[in-house]
């Protein structure tokens, strides 16, 4: 199961409009709009989806985060998947000097038999 997990509201830094919905072979998300107060712009997300797949014989483990693209001077999705190690560890996230992380949306792990279990990060906007 994929639990919503909902940050404290904030007038700063937050995202509207954004929704998962589960599909059969993977995750979907809306179009949203994230803004974020040191950029003094809002960013349009286009929608994204993607299929979950499993190992045999380990957890996988799917993060998706906004990240800000240095060079471009854009926000882009990155979508992270690792295999769990053998005590059932993976990270979600790999860090780069082209990238700046601005906000987790998914972590999420799944089993070798496609039990999904994770959260679905919210950040509503504040006044």
């Amino acid at each position: 199961m994929i639990k919503e997990f909902i940050f404290p509201k904030n007038r700063w830094s937050y995202i509207e409009g954004l929704q998962m919905v589960e599909t059969e072979t993977g995750l979907s998300f809306t179009a949203c709009n994230y803004t974020e107060s040191k950029f003094d712009k809002a960013f349009n997300m286009e929608p994204v989806e993607f299929d979950i797949l499993t190992e045999s014989d380990r957890n996988v483990g799917y993060g998706l985060h906004m990240v800000y693209a240095k060079a471009k001077g854009v926000m882009e999705y990155k979508l992270f998947r690792m295999v769990a190690d053998a005590d059932g560890y993976f990270f979600d996230y790999v860090d780069s000097t082209e990238y700046m992380l601005m906000k987790q949306i998914l972590r999420l792990a799944v089993s070798p038999d496609g039990e999904r279990t994770g959260e679905f990060y919210l950040y509503p906007k504040g006044e």
